[in-house]
């Protein structure tokens, strides 16, 4: 009798752990598994598909061209210009222009020199249905258009395009221009073209101007040897800064960043606060503050 209790204890106590262990590896095992997966992190500032976006602003390519001497949009130019066309939105409260916008946003370089980078200069504005509202400031998250031009130092060397995530800063990207491609299109439609007045694209160095276009040359010639002259001049006389951009197609301060080699801190602060636009008032400050 006692082993046969003593046996039933035994099988009841077995039986018991078997149910605890079941229960235990059933509670090990969760219904349902949920794996988290990290999604990508949308770029913050960035320059693709022809659009760039930082901080501040957001600018979008939407047309380029390539302009020949003494076309339109190039009248008075020395050198074809590479044309381009773009639209501006401003992502704050700050006072941004849109000629300040793209300055401090972008570059443009031909490699055509072995042993240094080469920087192109800015050429005049060229759409004038622009000159009125390039140095406007744009309303918070508004969307205004605007144009810019680089004079082209050969024919054939392609046009890198630089972005940076504003003055100094990281760079986000490049586009490339091929500009004998550009200039041969360009070429043809100038030579189908009926009304042409002019077919002088400046194919080499040994390219044959105009008698006009010779003085043309030899006129601006000698305005760039005096061209801190004339800023002066210009800043001190009763010309007001819309005049300057009349003629020249941009502020003084960025006459002098683009023609005399200047910084952009040097150039802001040589030039008058009445010869400034907000948006370069604005940067004024934020250089100083980084002082």
């Amino acid at each position: 009798m006692k082993k046969t209790l003593t046996l039933g204890t035994i099988i009841m106590s077995v039986l018991v752990l078997s149910a605890c262990g079941n229960d235990a590896t059933k509670k090990d095992k969760p219904n349902n598994t949920t794996e988290n997966v990290a999604k990508p992190k949308a770029e913050k500032y960035y320059f693709k598909n022809d659009e760039l976006k930082i901080h501040d602003l957001k600018i979008k390519i939407t047309n380029s061209k390539i302009i020949p001497v003494g076309k339109t949009g190039n009248e008075y130019g020395e050198k074809p210009v590479l044309a381009i066309w773009y639209k501006v939105t401003n992502l704050t409260n700050k006072e941004i222009d849109p000629n300040t916008a793209w300055m401090v946003a972008f570059e443009a370089y031909q490699d055509n020199n072995k042993n240094r980078e080469n920087k192109l200069n800015v050429g005049s504005l060229p759409d004038q249905k622009f000159i009125d509202s390039q140095q406007n400031n744009i309303k918070k998250n508004g969307t205004v258009e605007n144009a810019v031009s680089y004079e082209l130092d050969d024919n054939t060397t392609p046009v890198t395009l630089k972005a940076t995530q504003g003055l100094g800063g990281k760079e986000l990207g490049t586009k490339i221009f091929k500009i004998k491609e550009a200039l041969n299109t360009e070429q043809s439609n100038s030579t189908s073209n009926s009304n042409s007045t002019s077919s002088t694209v400046a194919q080499s160095s040994s390219a044959v101007q105009s008698t006009s276009q010779t003085k043309q040359v030899a006129v601006k010639s000698v305005n760039n040897n005096n061209q801190s002259q004339q800023i002066a001049a210009s800043s001190s006389s009763q010309q007001t800064l819309s005049d300057f951009v009349n003629e020249h197609g941009m502020s003084p301060a960025a006459y002098k960043m683009q023609h005399d080699g200047m910084s952009q801190k040097e150039a802001l602060d040589s030039t008058p606060r009445g010869m400034k636009s907000s948006g370069e008032i604005q940067m004024q400050n934020e250089l100083n503050k980084q002082q």
